[in-house]
């Protein structure tokens, strides 16, 4: 069906391809790196710890992301749009969560490379608070043109807009995870830093392979498929959840006790006794 007011989501498709093909090369660039002889160290802070599980995470989901957005780019914009409008939701969730593991593992290089802790601290805020709230807001963009289609097939202007749920949750979100990294609550979360840290890549991971599985599925599905409202409502609830948990995981998987990375990077010399 043709739409001519909406952007060609097989051309916008391609141009993710790409972007995610060159973001998954970074991300195996800097996972070598962590795994090449000598680049360690026997006395690595807690908090930087899983840098390598999280930036494998990244990988398997952005080449996941990389062939979703080619199988989309090779959809027809004439006769399948609306298949294609239901798949950009799935394919975006994907590509949303595989930049905020990548973030997060790029957070834990700079915290274990010891660079400006202002920079360091913008990576970490990208990681868990912005990036997850910028994936919500793009699904929220991809339910806009679902609700484009549906208005297209009652004979009505297919004019796209972010329906109200979509944009509610992207604030809630933002606001959720920006309260999480401020020093009380992380003061909370230090406490289960060791199981997020393991968790929240795993959790992308599976994510990841579910998106694939889905995408797929509804890519073999009829031209005209198309979300209903209610089914839309429930996609965007789950993505703010799933986008939620792994952002607070990856909070509290950088959440430390006080001065735990004073301790362990300068370890108190043993008493020396005093000559009488």
């Amino acid at each position: 069906m043709s739409c001519t007011p909406l952007v060609d989501l097989a051309t916008i498709a391609e141009n993710y391809g790409q972007m995610t093909g060159v973001l998954a090369g970074f991300a195996f660039a800097a996972l070598v790196l962590i795994l090449a002889p000598g680049s360690g160290s026997t006395r690595t802070p807690s908090w930087s710890a899983g840098a390598s599980l999280t930036l494998l995470s990244a990988l398997i989901a952005l080449i996941v992301t990389t062939l979703l957005y080619s199988l989309l780019a090779g959809e027809d914009m004439e006769a399948a749009r609306a298949r294609a409008a239901t798949v950009e939701l799935i394919d975006g969730l994907a590509f949303g969560l595989a930049v905020v593991a990548l973030f997060q593992g790029v957070a834990v290089l700079m915290r274990r490379a010891g660079v400006d802790p202002v920079a360091a601290r913008a990576a970490r805020v990208a990681g868990v608070v912005v990036f997850p709230a910028l994936a919500m807001y793009f699904v929220a963009q991809g339910a806009a043109d679902t609700e484009a289609m549906r208005a297209a097939f009652r004979g009505e202007p297919c004019v796209a807009a972010i329906p109200p749920l979509g944009a509610g949750l992207t604030v809630a979100l933002g606001l959720v995870l920006a309260v999480s990294l401020t020093s009380r609550v992380q003061a909370v979360m230090a406490a289960y830093a060791e199981r997020c840290r393991v968790w929240a890549p795993i959790l992308v991971i599976l994510a990841s392979g579910v998106a694939a599985l889905v995408a797929g599925d509804l890519g073999t599905r009829s031209p005209t498929l198309l979300l209903s409202p209610r089914a839309l409502d429930v996609f965007l609830a789950v993505s703010a959840l799933l986008l939620g948990a792994v952002g607070l995981m990856f909070s509290a998987s950088g959440a430390t006790a006080p001065d735990a990375d004073i301790i362990e990077d300068f370890p108190k010399e043993p008493a020396i006794p005093r000559r009488r």
